[in-house]
């Protein structure tokens, strides 16, 4: 038994493969290891492959599950226990762990990103784009109600002051949708507007433009997907239509996480939700997607079926949790999964992420102070009708470009290029083993700042 302060430490549960192959397990309380055990992929269900259709399941063998009860037994309920993937894991994060240890240890369970820093933004505001496109044998009153829980949850449950949701549906979806009364903070728009932004057979290129249209100098805060996926040779892609149009016979394209990360970085967003379609019962595809995505950029991922009650709760649950503007206490997931850094946890740890380097976390600052209202009202005209200033898009998506930078930084710097080591976790929870950017990383950051104080009017 492990005796528990007010300020308690991270429990962390690492899981990777190692070259036998064996799937290593390793459970961590701060920066003591207090387990560790090796097993075949076969016996805890580790897949070789993904399939759309099939179930991913999870086997742990009775004796871990003893061991991890026994140590989080006298742990506070409202702890969560972070799960940790080191690379190579290969399709270990499609497995549903959330489900499994949820139901054995009673309290949160969220992923662990490879960058702890919480992204800065504007915390009075929240704007959401949801991109509807599923498949065609989805029933439309299945979509109908899908799309309902979806709008209703984030517009209700967000905590800010200020929350809109724009949806954009491909042109089968816009004609289903019409009759539904959405809550007055939901705009839909109209794919067959789409086309006059069209001009470029690019994945995901259409959408972009189409969405980038709409919300003119506004950055949103996330982007949900509901849509189709597959695992392909060069990882998962995003099933979605081409340019919607009044015909709906566009052809399919495959969106990969590298174009998917580029839009999400130009509208700076700093989170993902996917969600499977209904009648795509396991969501295999999407799993891959968010947790590929996830790894690859510091962006907070969620996946999260909406197909039964259990989910609908789950998800209105999600949504006071992600997008609350304060750290808040997590939900447990129900067949869903959370990347998130732990600064978004209200859980009070001595082990604080430090700044990867400086210019990072002055940066940071700078653009939490722009969201002070006193220090945009140059900005106010761009916005009519908003009740609270917003950071503009571009500087948003200096900031998701400033992110993905330090992450790459950490990696380049590290021996440890895949993180995967105990001490490159610990290296991010001790400020002062933080990297330091070399001159040319560091002059870059400060210049940007300064570009972003000058334009903003920042003293």
């Amino acid at each position: 038994m492990y005796w528990f302060s007010k300020q308690q430490q991270m429990f962390c549960l690492r899981i990777g493969l190692t070259t036998e192959p064996k799937v290593a397990l390793q459970l961590l309380y701060g920066e003591e290891s207090i387990d560790e055990r090796d097993y075949s992929p076969s016996e805890i269900d580790a897949p070789s492959e993904i399939a759309d259709g099939v179930e991913p399941k999870l086997t742990l063998p009775w004796e871990f599950k003893d061991a991890l009860a026994t140590v989080l037994a006298d742990a506070p309920k409202s702890a969560p226990l972070w799960l940790h993937f080191v690379k190579p894991y290969g399709y270990l994060g499609v497995q549903p762990w959330e489900t499994e240890l949820t139901q054995l240890l009673a309290r949160p369970i969220l992923r662990l990103p490879d960058l702890f820093e919480r992204p800065p933004e504007t915390r009075d505001v929240l704007e959401v784009a949801i991109i509807y496109d599923a498949g065609p044998r989805t029933v439309p009153k299945d979509a109908e109600l899908q799309i309902k829980i979806i709008a209703t949850a984030i517009a209700k449950d967000s905590l800010r002051n200020q929350t809109r949701v724009h949806l954009f549906p491909s042109v089968a979806w816009r004609a289903a949708f019409k009759e539904i009364e959405f809550d007055h903070r939901v705009i839909v728009y109209d794919p067959v507007e789409a086309a006059a932004t069209a001009g470029t057979a690019q994945p995901f290129t259409n959408w972009s433009s189409w969405i980038q249209s709409k919300i003119g100098q506004l950055s949103l805060d996330a982007v949900h997907l509901v849509c189709a996926a597959a695992d392909t040779a060069i990882g998962p892609v995003l099933r979605l239509s081409t340019v919607p149009d009044s015909s709906g016979l566009a052809p399919q394209i495959a969106v990969d996480m590298e174009a998917l990360g580029a839009f999400l970085t130009r509208v700076g967003a700093w989170t993902a939700i996917f969600t499977p379609p209904p009648g795509d019962q396991w969501g295999v595809g999407l799993r891959m997607a968010a947790d590929v995505l996830a790894k690859a950029r510091p962006t907070t991922c969620v996946f999260q079926p909406i197909a039964t009650a259990d989910h609908a709760l789950g998800f209105h649950l999600l949504c006071r949790f992600v997008f609350s503007p304060n750290p808040a206490d997590p939900p447990k997931c129900v067949d869903s999964f959370v990347y998130c850094p732990p600064k978004m946890v209200a859980e009070d740890y001595p082990l604080k992420p430090g700044s990867i380097f400086d210019a990072m976390h002055a940066n940071a600052s700078l653009l939490e102070r722009s969201s002070r209202k006193e220090k945009m009202l140059n900005w106010l005209n761009s916005w009519r009708g908003l009740e609270n200033p917003q950071t503009p898009k571009w500087a948003s998506a200096i900031q998701r470009h400033i992110e993905s930078l330090t992450l790459h930084e950490l990696r380049r710097q590290s021996p440890d290029i895949l993180l995967s080591s105990r001490e490159s976790l610990l290296s991010q929870l001790e400020k002062k083993n933080s990297g330091a950017a070399d001159d040319g990383g560091r002059e870059t950051l400060e210049a940007i700042q300064k570009i972003v104080a000058d334009n903003l009017k920042i003293k």
